[in-house]
This record gives C-alpha cells, sequence and structure tokens, in this order.
C-alpha cells in the first residue's frame, strides 16, 4: 500500500497568540488522530511547519480543512508517496520558533512581511543551463545534509546549524554584493529567513520556489549532484523524490528509528 507524505510551511503576519496556538495545537491533534496521520506539525507565533504521512484520503481532507483556516488559506504542500508510514507517533508542538535564526535563535527577520525573490525550478535550471558567470549558489543548509548532495557549484559555508547563517552571511556581504545570488534549502523555510536577511544587506538575492525538493518535482537532477537530505526516516531522497536511506542514526547519534521528524537547527 502507498502513502502520500506532505510538507509545508507557512510564515504568518500578525503572529498568532499564546491563546490561538493551544487552541490550534489541540484542534490538529485530535484531527490527525481522527484521520489516522503521523508525523509531526510545529506551530510557533510564527507560522506553521510540517511534515505528515496518512492515506492518501486522510490527507486530501486535511488539506482541505488547513487551507480553510485563514491564516493558512495560500499554503503550498510538497508531496511524495512512500511504500510504508515513515513515522510511529503523532506529534502537535508548539515552539518558540519555526526555524531559529541567529544567536539567541531570535534575530528579527520576519518572512510573512518581506524575503528575497523566488525563481521557479525551471527558470533557475536555464540560468545554469547558461553558465552565466554572475551568478552565485549559496546551500544555506548545515555541511551534514550538503554531504548527501547539493547543486554544481554552490557555496557551502560549512555550518553546523543554520542559526550560525547570519554571522557567516554578515562576514561574506562583500563576495556576494554584485551578483545575482540564489540561495537554497530543502523545502524552502530556511531561505525564507535567509533571503530576507540578504536583501536587507543590499543583495540582489533570490530562492528556489519551494526548495530542492520542488526543483526536483519539476526538472530532476539536472546540475545537483547526489541526493537531498530530509528530515525523516527516508534520510534523503533521489532527484525522482524516491526514499534512500543512508544510514540508522542522524548526525547527533539519535537513531532513526526513535524519530518523528528532525527538527531543522
Amino acid at each position: 500500500m502507498n502513502y502520500l507524505v506532505i510538507a509545508f510551511y507557512q510564515f504568518v503576519d500578525p503572529y498568532m497568540t499564546s491563546e490561538r496556538l493551544e487552541t490550534l495545537r489541540k484542534q490538529l491533534k485530535s484531527r490527525l488522530l481522527e484521520l489516522g496521520i503521523r508525523g509531526t506539525i510545529l506551530l510557533a507565533p510564527e507560522g506553521v511547519n510540517s511534515t505528515i504521512v496518512g492515506e492518501e484520503s486522510s490527507i486530501r481532507t486535511l488539506m482541505s480543512e488547513l487551507r480553510a483556516m485563514p491564516q493558512f488559506e495560500n499554503l503550498h504542500f510538497k508531496e511524495s508517496v512512500v511504500d510504508h508510514v515513515p513515522f510511529k507517533r503523532t506529534l502537535v508542538k508548539i515552539k518558540q520558533f519555526l526555524i531559529p535564526y541567529g544567536e539567541n535563535g531570535a534575530r528579527d527577520v520576519n518572512p510573512a512581511r518581506h524575503t528575497g525573490k523566488y525563481v521557479k525550478p525551471t527558470e533557475l535550471k536555464q540560468w545554469l543551463d547558461s553558465k552565466d558567470p554572475n551568478l552565485v549558489l549559496v546551500d544555506t543548509r548545515n555541511n551534514y545534509e550538503i554531504k548527501k548532495g547539493t547543486f554544481e557549484g554552490a557555496q557551502d559555508w560549512n555550518l553546523r546549524h543554520f542559526r550560525n547563517f547570519p554571522e557567516v552571511l554578515e562576514q561574506r556581504k562583500a563576495e556576494l554584493e554584485g551578483k545575482k545570488v540564489v540561495m537554497f534549502c530543502t523545502g524552502g523555510i530556511r531561505c525564507e529567513k535567509a533571503t530576507a536577511h540578504a536583501s536587507d544587506l543590499g543583495i540582489d538575492v533570490y530562492q528556489i520556489d519551494g526548495g530542492i525538493l520542488q526543483y526536483f518535482e519539476d526538472v530532476g537532477g539536472a546540475h545537483y549532484n547526489g541526493d537531498c537530505f530530509v528530515f525523516d526516516y527516508r534520510i534523503a531522497v533521489d532527484s525522482s523524490l524516491n526514499p534512500v536511506k543512508y544510514d540508522t542514526a542522524f548526525p547527533d547519534g539519535r537513531p532513526v528509528d526513535a524519530l518523528d521528524g528532525y527538527e531543522v537547527e
């Protein structure tokens, strides 16, 4: 039997209150259990981030219900199919941030108000085909993710945690000025903050609309070497979005079969 995996995120403005978050947490947890859906939904004042899996009919029902909520009406879902359920539990958590950014996680960027320009995967492929010498690719992911695969010629800033990205970005600002910069990550959420910050620094910056996963879906593996690390039991997917399981543990030593979604840091 096949199951549908969906990944989605959305930043919101204004931020959600603590009361709204707790109400939403209870509502979503109850609905996921009713529909037999597993995985993790993260809620924070700044929005939602999730990867969940279930039977297609259940997932489609939840997708419609989420989009009916005013704050999530513009949700976009990235889909893939698996032949087993890659999560054991159903979790809905409230966090301080969806994606910590900066030393204490709280650097002031609000992607719901302002972020970098989007480039569609098909257009990015054309840019890469043309070998534009002014084009610079920056991989915003952590070093252990990049080891599984990245775009040809992309800059790897050897980040251990994404919260270190703003410090390195400011150190390397000069080398990016005057360039056409494309930042990318797995599904796009980290690039929302990274490109917002880069744009504030005066850098001409783009992000891949939908991240690496959308690029794979739209154009395959052109100009990309290797696979894409994902934050669940699949470990990685290839350019056809098929699971490629490399390891039995994540970089911090936690075993894969003990996790229900790995939180980006």
